[in-house]
């Protein structure tokens, strides 16, 4: 069990979801995305090693591991849902929306994003146009038989 991830935590895996494409993040890359000094992000790094969701490569780069990239995707999802929510419902705009949800995405239960998601009748994209990936919520889909 990962645990709960605190905003730093979440930021570090982002900064390599967002950075890594098809090769591993290098710690330099990283640092620059998150706004610190390398030997800060070799810290944190080395911490969520030790925790299991990130794997470092030769050469001072860095992946996430399968639990890692799970839980990336699970804050992509709470982060484009609750934007939606917040453009939707409070009529914010679209960069505050994106603002507030990314002070708060990591701590906001699944299970509340979920009950967001289907009361604004399941959005397929953000207010950005990015696509909000498919949750517990979403109805199954029906299969026509012919």
């Amino acid at each position: 069990m990962v645990g709960v991830l605190s905003r730093r935590e979440a930021s570090y895996l982002v900064a390599i979801y967002s950075i890594s494409g098809s090769s591993p993040a290098r710690l330099k890359e990283i640092a620059l995305y998150v706004g610190v000094r390398p030997p800060t992000a070799l810290e944190a790094l080395y911490k969520l090693s030790s925790r299991g969701l990130v794997v470092k490569e030769a050469r001072g780069r860095y992946r996430l591991s399968r639990e890692g990239l799970r839980l990336v995707e699970a804050l992509i999802r709470k982060h484009r849902v609750l934007e939606t929510f917040l453009v939707r419902t409070l009529g914010l705009c679209v960069d505050e929306a994106c603002r507030l949800a990314s002070a708060f995405d990591y701590a906001v239960p699944m299970e509340l994003v979920d009950k967001m998601c289907g009361a604004m009748g399941h959005p397929s994209c953000c207010p950005h146009g990015n696509p909000i990936p498919a949750g517990n919520c979403h109805p199954p889909k029906l299969e026509v038989r012919r």
